[in-house]
């Protein structure tokens, strides 16, 4: 998803694992004016989370955060009912001069991620619904608890179509089978 308001544009991608039973990423690369942002969030939307791979996977994004240590941290005001859902982040900014640290960072981190994806194997049917069941919980505590762009979107939408929205798009649990 893209979004350009002039002085600022924002990619946000989302991977949405349904097959698998590895944690939900979001990246926000965020471009303003002179400025770069990445905002790389890790949700444990997972039915078990005690995996020797997923241990090795959040090792990697450790090592990977310590790759940018020198960049400056990204404040942001995070809601504490997020805290049980995140495995980890990592949010940096910087100049754009060093933007290739950005993107070479993002690169590092889905090579990581895919690698540990391909380790993993797929859910059963048994399964799948407890894992499209931690989606939805989680898209619906966004909605009733409100975030920066979810927001905005509630207050264009209305809640209804914001659950929908996020349900068939953004995070796609209407549509895993």
């Amino acid at each position: 998803m893209t979004m350009n308001l002039g002085i600022m544009q924002m990619l946000s991608f989302n991977i949405n694992p349904f097959e698998k039973d590895i944690p939900q990423l979001t990246v926000d690369l965020i471009i303003m004016l002179n400025k770069r942002t990445i905002l790389i969030e890790i949700y444990k939307l997972m039915i078990n989370s005690e995996t020797e791979n997923y241990k090795e996977f959040l090792k990697k994004l450790e090592e990977l955060k310590g790759n940018v240590a020198d960049l400056k941290d990204f404040k942001s005001t995070e809601a504490l009912w997020r805290d049980k859902y995140y495995s980890g982040f990592i949010k940096k900014t910087c100049d754009k001069q060093n933007e290739d640290i950005l993107l070479n960072l993002f690169k590092d981190l889905l090579n990581a991620y895919f690698e540990y994806a391909k380790k993993e194997k797929d859910i059963d049917s048994e399964q799948k619904p407890k894992k499209v069941a931690a989606f939805k919980e989680f898209a619906d505590k966004l909605v009733e608890n409100g975030g920066v762009a979810i927001n905005n979107f509630k207050k264009t939408l209305g809640d209804e179509k914001t659950k929908e929205f996020l349900g068939k798009l953004f995070y796609g649990y209407l549509h895993a089978k």
